[in-house]
């Protein structure tokens, strides 16, 4: 068989003893890069979970405000809907409100001609006296 120097010694190896040594190194190296990998997974596995952990607890105190708030607006919706009902209740019906307007008319317009016959009458009554007044004067 055929022998190799080493780098580090004087000595001589075989090339089989050469090739199972860089084997050797290699299967470390490889072993040493899984064991890396695997620990950075697991990092990050568990980095992973408490992110997922950390969305959850968020996502439920976000759920509890929108139904804490969501409850306070219903309430104030159904009161706000309780006063308008209440003061639609006040409000004169259509009915109502057409019978009052008819009378009111009648009202005016009866009112309005009486109104009319008394300031005709007055005006007479006015004309009278100065015509009167006049012809006593002029006695």
């Amino acid at each position: 068989m055929a022998t190799l120097p080493l780098r580090s010694s004087p000595e001589t190896v075989s090339a089989l003893d050469h090739i199972l040594a860089l084997h050797a190194a290699m299967d470390l190296r490889y072993q040493q890069r899984f064991e890396a990998q695997e620990t950075a997974m697991q990092a990050a596995l568990t980095s992973a979970e408490k992110a997922v952990q950390a969305a959850l607890a968020a996502a439920d105190k976000a759920t509890e405000k929108a139904e804490r708030e969501a409850k306070v607006w219903r309430e104030a919706s159904n009161e706000w809907r309780e006063a308008m009902t209440d003061r639609e209740r006040k409000f004169v019906s259509a009915e109502v409100f057409a019978e009052t307007i008819a009378g009111l008319r009648t009202e005016v317009r009866t009112r309005g001609l009486q109104a009319t016959f008394g300031y005709v009458v007055g005006f007479i009554g006015i004309i009278s006296a100065t015509v009167a007044i006049v012809l006593a004067l002029a006695h």
